[in-house]
């Protein structure tokens, strides 16, 4: 497999996601593989909104993405060596299927058992997982990492 994030970029990565709060690294992964995610995705029995699809990780192209030592370096560089993937969501932003999304952050995790822990928000649910709003310290414990492929009209 190609090396696909050289050290130096990585460390310039992170050292600007630590300052900024975000990172653009550009290059991670190849056509095949994203195909590859794509194409499990279509075929698979997810349930699918016109926005996309909730609970990707399920899927063996995604966890495998999800898990690959690059982004695990990143994410454990920029928020502690227990950084895990524990959430994945598929957006269908295409030129035929887009729509405008204000900047938020979304803030309530799943959770595997429900616990009285002060200081956490209410309980809700999404998609059928509990969820809850942890403490503001635990927020800045997440890093989101957004995969956009961009399509070329021929």
């Amino acid at each position: 497999m190609q090396d696909l994030l050289p050290i130096s970029e990585s460390q310039n990565s992170v050292r600007f996601i630590r300052e900024r709060g975000y990172g653009i690294v550009s290059s991670v992964f190849s056509p095949a593989e994203l195909s590859l995610a794509l194409s499990e995705l279509s075929s698979t029995g997810l349930k699918r909104s016109r926005a996309g699809a909730r609970h990707v990780l399920s899927l063996a192209s995604v966890s495998e993405i999800a898990r690959r030592g690059e982004l695990l370096a990143i994410a454990r560089a920029v928020v502690g060596p227990d950084a895990i993937p524990f959430r994945a969501t598929f957006f269908d932003k295409s030129p035929n299927s887009n729509w405008l999304v204000a900047w938020h952050q979304d803030t309530a995790l799943p959770l595997a058992f429900r616990s009285l822990t002060p200081g956490w928000g209410r309980w809700s649910s999404k998609a059928g997982l509990s969820t809850r709003t942890p403490p503001l310290r635990h927020c800045s414990k997440c890093l989101c990492f957004a995969f956009t492929s961009i399509v070329r009209p021929r």
